[in-house]
């Protein structure tokens, strides 16, 4: 999984997928424009973004 990349040296990995993570502190689920504020950069190295069906559906029904 996203591990992988950090080991190979990525600094960060965004997942454009739900993620199988239990633990949202882990692995948060960002969306931009519902709750994007809430990363920290300092503590989020990889962050799911959801599903492409989320991110279209999400700041309409933020609304």
């Amino acid at each position: 999984g996203a591990s992988k990349h950090l080991k190979a040296g990525a600094k960060r990995v965004v997942i454009s997928a739900p993620t199988k993570e239990k633990d949202p502190e882990k692995v948060p689920t960002l969306l931009v424009g519902v709750n994007h504020h809430s990363y920290d950069p300092n503590k989020h190295t990889v962050v799911s973004n959801a599903s492409c069906t989320t991110n279209c559906l999400a700041p309409i029904a933020k609304v």
